[in-house]
């Protein structure tokens, strides 16, 4: 059917054929048996009309006529319809099937069935076909044959193919499904976004496209739209092309001229970018909402009517409402009068202007007056135009509290200047001109503040003789920012009499960059006389300072001879490196070592006893171990000068005690050294005994060292625990040392919670007697174990020093022990190397360049170093040694603590300690 044939045309058409049907229906009702009986007009004229006559046999179902114009209508061949009926029967929708092809169909001869059908016709398309039908009976009265005739009635349902090219047209996807759920239409955009062809679309059922989720849940959709005969709209997402998109899908019923269902029509539209434009617009207002709400200012927007559009929480919080009450209110419902007013000049010279403005008021929040500073800019449409106002106002009360602070300061500043004595003030501009004269400069230089102001510095006080320095001075410092040194300074008053100050300055940048100079003058007449009287007594306090002098002298001496004995003995061994006495240097070199270690630890223990940070540590020691230290430590010396070493100790001495077991280790090696030192001849012996005390679970030790030696004059006994106190003067001494052992024992002891005796009788001897309290541990499995001295296994170790020479010797006599070294110059340097070599232990120094020790084994401890044991042991191997360094460094997570210069048995210890599984 032609484009320019409308639906009347169409209509006028079909009622021509119905004429001629009705014309062959009344040739058939007169009895004739075939088609050979249809005048002769009859297949032309049904051929023009587009209608089909077929007659059929009712028992086999095969068609026994079939106009040729079938093959235009049906896409199908008379005679290929007439061979297989099937061509037909099996294109034709299963529930139209027509009912005038069943037997039970007609009850007589005079019955014609009048039926619509939906057909798929060869071309892919779904077209529906009218039909009428009468039977014919035998004369059993049988039903034999059926025969009528058939024409499309497509255009009138769906309309033509204008309305189709339309729907294709139309951006949005388009389609029909009938009421069996199976599409009979879908437009250009439907086969654009999802593929096929209208061929493999039309007739099949969503189920033979989507996966089974989605086919589902559009049946049902489907379904819920017939049965409840009207539209529904849905927002859905389907993925095109790999992507998600969104549609806007309406379904809505198709109904038929009779109001019944014929179908449902489907229009989707893809609204994937509404979506994130609805969705930035939701997170800009939900982003809005959180500035506005989280904000610490009001913030106020209305429209260009002065109605309140949008407030945040705080400013309706304040004003004791919510938000929503203050919407759609003005000023005048908020504000006093006046206040309103104030507000809406605002709104009306922004709007005007077109520019922000800013101001400043005042309000009362919670019974308390703030100060607000508000500003207001307009807000413009999406054309331009001013659509209304927004105003901040920031709390800047504290801004205001914070300047009259400042203002009470400056006025305080002032009157305390004022009224200084004795400090004189004078300002002066970057000429040197006098801008500020406080009253003490008016007392001190005689000028009054009137007489002073606008002259120059130089012409008021200060001398010929300074005058050109102070203007060059001022200049560099003007001009070059080369500031002018504070100092005591001779300036001259209003009657030429010198004035003795001193002067400190200060240069002021202003904020216009003008520069001013300011002097604080102390008058230093009454301090020059307080020197004076100073002076007297300085005297005094270097006559009582003499014996410290002293002691620096014997300490130089005493420091460079063991230096000069280590020095010497070890280029001896260099010289001659095969001599047989090496082992003799190095006995020398190494006493030397232990001298000077000796002394630095006095010197180091008698600062902390006077800072009075001396603190004594708490563990269980064996009084016979510690005894057992001393015939090593001093034997070979006792043997050198013939003295015999006594040492006893007597029974009931408890087998273990807790205390500092290095500090009563020290003040016994302090006592014993001593004695061996001023002892030529005899004996030098130490005894040990004490008292049980059952009560308190303690025992007080007793020890005596006795000697044979020069002994100390009675008038001599009350200064020799002094610091710094020796028996003889600096340039005639017999015997070595800086008069600090005894000091440091006496305060040792009383640390102890004991006292310290001695006796003494020149040429026989001297006996010195000392207690200390410890408590007692009762051990029922025996002593504590001695340290372990047998030899350590060998080791992987990392040896941390930044010390060439300490790294070379510390590392070589680690090898010669067994070990295996590895050798790293900083934090930075240990932790690469433990990060590619596993070792037992590290031996740790603190101070380095780049990472310090420190700082290295809490990176360790951490685990930042990639495969390694982060419990790994750690050693520290420093010359930190003051009060407190040790506490300091355990802290960080190293594990033994060791003072330089390391003695090679204490640091074999240290390492068989680090081995010992933790308690």
């Amino acid at each position: 059917m032609s484009e320019s044939k409308n639906r009347q045309e169409l209509e006028l058409e079909l009622e021509a054929a119905r004429k001629r049907v009705a014309e062959l229906e009344s040739v058939l009702a007169e009895g004739r048996q075939d088609a050979s009986s249809l005048p002769a007009f009859a297949p032309e004229l049904l051929e023009k009309t587009g209608i089909v006559f077929w007659m059929r046999d009712a028992r086999t179902g095969v068609f026994l006529h079939m106009d040729a114009a079938a093959e235009t209508l049906l896409g199908v061949s008379a005679a290929e319809i007439i061979a297989d009926s099937g061509r037909i029967t099996d294109r034709i929708h299963p529930q139209d099937l027509p009912a005038a092809w069943q037997a039970d169909a007609f009850n007589g001869p005079h019955d014609i069935l009048n039926e619509e059908f939906r057909y798929i016709h060869p071309d892919g398309s779904v077209r529906w076909f009218w039909a009428r039908t009468r039977g014919e009976f035998d004369a059993d009265g049988r039903l034999a044959r059926t025969m009528g005739v058939l024409g499309d009635c497509t255009p009138y349902r769906f309309g033509n193919d204008t309305l189709q090219r339309v729907l294709d047209s139309i951006p949005s996807v388009i389609f029909l499904l009938d009421t069996e759920g199976r599409y009979i239409f879908v437009n250009q955009h439907y086969l654009k976004l999802f593929g096929g062809s209208r061929k493999e679309i039309i007739g099949k059922s969503p189920t033979d496209f989507f996966d089974a989720p989605i086919a589902e849940r559009l049946l049902r959709t489907y379904r819920e739209v017939l049965q409840a005969g009207k539209p529904l709209t849905v927002v859905e997402s389907r993925i095109v092309d790999g992507r998600t998109q969104d549609f806007l899908i309406t379904r809505s019923p198709v109904f038929d001229d009779d109001g019944c269902i014929m179908g449902m029509c489907g229009i989707a539209i893809e609204i994937t970018e509404q979506k994130e434009i609805e969705k930035t617009l939701r997170e800009t207002s939900d982003l809005l909402d959180a500035i506005m709400d989280h904000s610490s200012s009001y913030i106020v927007i209305k429209n260009t009517q002065g109605r309140f559009v949008r407030v945040n929480s705080l400013f309706a919080h304040d004003l004791g409402v919510s938000p929503q009450e203050l919407i759609d209110k003005t000023d005048y419902d908020v504000f006093a009068p006046e206040r309103a007013q104030f507000f809406g000049r605002i709104a009306t010279t922004v709007l005007d202007t077109r520019e922000p403005y800013v101001a400043e008021t005042t309000m009362t929040v919670g019974g308390e007056p703030r100060h607000l500073l508000t500003t207001s800019f307009p807000l413009r449409s999406a054309e331009g135009a001013p659509s209304g106002v927004c105003t901040i106002f920031t709390d800047i009360t504290d801004q205001h509290r914070a300047a009259e602070a400042v203002a009470d300061n400056e006025r305080r500043f002032r009157a305390i200047i004022d009224s200084m004595d004795r400090i004189a003030i004078q300002g002066y501009d970057q000429d040197r001109r006098v801008i500020f004269w406080n009253p003490y400069s008016e007392r001190l230089y005689r000028y009054t503040r009137e007489e002073a102001l606008g002259n120059l510095l130089e012409d008021l006080i200060i001398p010929d003789i300074m005058r050109d320095g102070v203007i060059a001075a001022h200049n560099g410092w003007v001009n070059d920012n080369v500031p002018i040194p504070s100092g005591e300074l001779v300036l001259r008053d209003k009657d030429g009499h010198d004035v003795e100050v001193y002067s400190s300055h200060l240069m002021y940048i202003a904020p216009d960059n003008r520069r001013e100079m300011y002097c604080v003058d102390v008058d230093l007449t009454e301090i020059k006389r307080m020197e004076r009287e100073l002076i007297g007594a300085r005297d005094a306090a270097e006559a009582a300072n003499h014996a410290k002098s002293e002691f620096l002298a014997n300490m130089s001496h005493e420091i460079r001879t063991p230096l000069n004995g280590i020095m010497g003995m070890l280029q001896l061994m260099a010289s001659d490196p095969a001599s047989s006495q090496q082992a003799r240097y190095l006995d020398v070199a190494l006493a030397s070592s232990r001298n000077l270690t000796r002394l630095l630890s006095d010197i180091l223990d008698l600062s902390r006893v006077e800072a009075g940070k001396m603190e004594l540590t708490e563990e269980e020691f064996s009084m016979a171990e510690i005894l057992d230290t001393l015939r090593p430590t001093y034997g070979d010396e006792a043997a050198r000068k013939h003295i015999e070493l006594r040492i006893a100790i007597a029974d009931g001495i408890p087998k273990t005690m807790v205390g500092d077991p290095i500090r009563l280790r020290q003040v016994l090696m302090n006592l014993v050294g001593n004695a061996i030192k001023f002892t030529q001849q005899g004996f030098v012996g130490v005894e040990i005994t004490g008292v049980r005390s059952a009560s308190s679970g303690t025992f007080t030790l007793i020890a005596s060292v006795e000697d044979t030696g020069i002994g100390i004059p009675p008038e001599q006994l009350a200064c020799v625990f002094e610091p710094f106190s020796q028996l003889e003067s600096a340039y005639c001494r017999k015997y070595h040392g800086a008069g600090l052992g005894l000091s440091i024992v006496r305060r040792l002891v009383q640390l102890m919670g004991g006292s310290l005796t001695m006796e003494s009788e020149p040429g026989s001897g001297t006996t010195v007697y000392f207690s200390a309290t410890f408590r007692i541990v009762d051990r029922q499995h025996g002593p504590l174990a001695p340290d372990d001295e047998s030899p350590l296994a060998p080791m992987r170790l990392l040896l941390v020093e930044d010390d060439l020479v300490n790294r070379l010797t510390l590392g070589k006599l680690l090898e010669n022990d067994g070990h295996t070294v590895l050798e790293a110059e900083s934090g930075r340097h240990a932790l690469d190397v433990l990060a590619r070599d596993p070792v037992d232990l590290v031996l740790m120094d603190i101070q380095m360049p780049g990472m310090d020790g420190l700082e290295a084994a809490r990176r360790i401890r951490r685990g930042d170093v990639p495969g390694l044991d982060s419990t790994i042991p750690i050693v520290a191997l420093t010359a930190h040694a003051m009060v407190g360094d040790r506490e300091t460094i355990l802290s960080s997570g190293i594990n033994d603590y060791l003072a330089k210069p390391v003695n090679m048995a204490d640091l074999r210890r240290a390492m068989r300690r680090s081995q010992k599984p933790a308690a």
